[in-house]
């Protein structure tokens, strides 16, 4: 132990808060000026933009099969 939480000396805890971004176990956004979300973090240290129908209703529409 490295008492940094990790096994190893070289690993920065850091690394492991971007590791669960990158792999989508939290997602992050970036608000522009008005406060709305305008990007999504995309993993490996790369945003995309958000259209505006995904800022106004980032929930995905879930479908019942009866």
């Amino acid at each position: 132990m490295d008492g940094l939480g990790g096994n190893s000396p070289e690993k920065c805890p850091a690394d492991n808060v971007r590791a669960l971004f990158d792999n989508g176990w939290l997602h992050l956004f970036a608000l522009d000026e008005a406060g709305r979300m305008a990007w999504r973090y995309a993993g490996d240290l790369q945003w995309s933009a958000m259209s505006p129908v995904e800022a106004a209703d980032p929930q995905p529409r879930l479908k019942v099969a009866v």
